[in-house]
């Protein structure tokens, strides 16, 4: 039988050693400065561990980034009236597609230019993923269905940005969403929160639904306190179209 002495000093050096391991993991986490520290976001985010903190400062970022899995915030110093990323007209601007969860943040940012000629999600692409997408200008992006943001599967948090002035390129090539699409499959369902956003000015053509907002098959999102206003749609719902879904609303 061990002595009381000896309990102690295992007691006692258990202890130690979880404070130790906890101080290593809580000073693991950084936060990564652009351009200081790197010269693009992608390349910040890229470099970034899970925790970290990719912190933007103020200018315009031509390029197209891709958040790969990591669990990052990615946020800008001076908010998205000073901060922009420009997809160049290539492609989407921010793409979460590696099984983002709500740890993986996109906070403070103009997202505008992207281009995605008879494919999805022009500004914000996500595909089985359930990122947060917070505090952002999502505006002047392009695509054949989800202009500003088209979402796949999973169960984002899409709230307090302003999302403006997207629209239908590949006309008739998409079902619409010029603000936001949210679709899904019966094996991978759709429980977007779409919450507290402004919505308005976005536009399908081509036979295109959802000026503002679509939902699709399978997908069971809550939309709560958005204004949606002046969007146009050819086809049907200028405001917000429903293709057969569960929904929860809520009023303004």
């Amino acid at each position: 039988m061990a002595s009381p002495i000896r309990h102690r000093f295992i007691c006692v050096l258990t202890i130690g050693l979880i404070l130790l391991f906890g101080a290593t993991a809580a000073s693991a986490q950084q936060t990564i400065n652009v351009p200081a520290s790197q010269p693009t976001i992608q390349a910040a985010i890229s470099a970034a561990n899970n925790g970290d903190t990719v912190l933007v400062a103020p200018g315009t970022y031509v390029e197209n980034i891709n958040f790969g899995g990591r669990a990052v915030t990615v946020t800008s110093s001076g908010g998205p009236s000073v901060t922009i990323i420009d997809g160049g007209h290539h492609g989407s601007v921010v793409t979460f597609s590696n099984g983002e969860q709500a740890t993986s943040v996109l906070n403070g940012f103009t997202v505008r230019n992207g281009f995605q000629d008879g494919l999805f999600g022009g500004g914000i692409y996500i595909s089985n993923a359930s990122p947060t997408i917070t505090g952002n200008i999502i505006t002047g992006n392009h695509a054949a269905q989800g202009c500003g943001i088209h979402v796949d599967g999973g169960s984002p948090l899409i709230q307090n940005n302003t999302i403006t002035a997207n629209d239908q390129t590949g006309a008739g090539s998409g079902a619409g969403g010029g603000g936001i699409d949210v679709v899904a499959s019966d094996s991978n369902p759709s429980h977007a929160q779409i919450v507290g956003n402004i919505i308005t000015s976005n536009s399908v053509a081509g036979g295109g639904s959802g000026g503002g907002i679509s939902v699709g098959y399978f997908s069971s999102p809550t939309i709560q306190g958005n204004r949606i206003q002046g969007n146009v749609a050819y086809g049907n719902g200028g405001g917000v179209a429903l293709w057969r879904c569960g929904l929860t609303t809520h009023p303004s």
